[in-house]
């Protein structure tokens, strides 16, 4: 993750000056960090699933909560998990029927953001006001 944040100094040095700073660009992309922790502590409560994609699960939602506690800190990034979490359970009804809802809203930004998190962090700072 150190390489995200000097990949956003370099970065953010040749942006327009209407760009996202640096600053708010790395709290964007903390919270959608959070959120996605949130997103696989939901989703791994999905009734029958297999104990490997449980794992996997597991592991994505560590990796995203401690990029999100390096970027933040722990108490908001706990925070906005929690939150998010909540959020999500309620747009599905609170019903694993519904799940499609929150997957299609979060699994491929999820998977793509812990897969190259460099990357969305160029989008952020190159995300204009």
């Amino acid at each position: 993750m150190t390489r995200v944040l000097i990949g956003a100094i370099a970065i953010g040095f040749t942006l327009p000056i209407s760009a996202f700073d640096p600053e708010r660009a790395l709290e964007n992309l903390a919270n959608e960090l959070a959120a996605c922790a949130g997103y696989y502590s939901l989703i791994i409560n999905l009734p029958d699933v297999p104990a490997g994609a449980q794992k996997h699960t597991n592991d994505a939602g560590t990796k995203a909560l401690s990029l999100a506690i390096e970027l933040a800190d722990e108490k908001r990034a706990m925070a906005t998990m929690a939150i998010k979490a909540q959020e999500m359970a309620q747009d599905m009804g609170r019903d694993w029927g519904n799940v499609d809802i929150v997957m299609n809203e979060w699994d491929d930004l999820c998977k793509d953001l812990l897969r190259d998190p460099d990357a969305r962090l160029e989008h952020w700072l190159k995300m204009e006001d």
